[in-house]
């Protein structure tokens, strides 16, 4: 198994530590992601499946299966980070570390590309409809949450002079959305 370190992965962290994030705002996003990500290794090696390859990325890690997996599979892979997450959340109950884990795992539902949830609904509907719908439902159902939640930024933007977070990440969604 080879594992490899985007340079994202280690420019991240460095840029919100750098822009005044704390030690421990950065130690519970870190657990978060960890977490979430032993979630779906954890799901890999219950399904006796061999991985290739891990690449740490900014929010995550790309894992690359080496066996072809069903698309039954492959959606209890998706999912089980998330429900790592909300697991930890819930056995935290308070704090910034249960606030990440939640965050974490809750815009891992989001059915978009490259998101957990993205990749579960590309599965379902794959399994139904074949994969050209089910990369036609995932492409759609991003660009709707990238726009919802661009109106969302904006009208806190305007109403609030808050928001410019959502509309960072309303961003992102849609770039990613653009890129699969």
């Amino acid at each position: 198994m080879k594992i490899k370190i985007g340079f994202g992965a280690v420019v991240l962290p460095l840029a919100l530590f750098m822009a005044g994030a704390s030690t421990s705002s950065l130690l519970s996003l870190l657990s978060a992601v960890l977490f979430h990500e032993l979630g779906h290794l954890i799901t890999i090696l219950i399904l006796k499946k061999k991985i290739r390859a891990i690449t740490l990325e900014p929010f995550g890690a790309r894992i690359i299966i080496e066996d072809e997996i069903s698309y039954v599979h492959e959606i209890l892979i998706a999912l089980a980070g998330p429900a790592a997450s909300l697991l930890l959340f819930f056995l935290l109950g308070d704090g910034n570390a249960a606030d990440c884990s939640l965050f974490f795992g809750v815009i891992n539902l989001l059915p978009v590309p490259t998101l957990d949830g993205g990749r579960a609904l590309y599965c379902t509907v794959s399994y139904f409809s074949g994969p050209l719908s089910g990369d036609l439902a995932t492409r759609i159902c991003g660009k709707i949450f990238a726009f919802l939640i661009w109106l969302v930024s904006v009208y806190l933007i305007l109403r609030y002079d808050g928001g410019f977070g959502l509309l960072v990440f309303s961003c992102f969604l849609a770039v990613m959305t653009a890129r699969k």
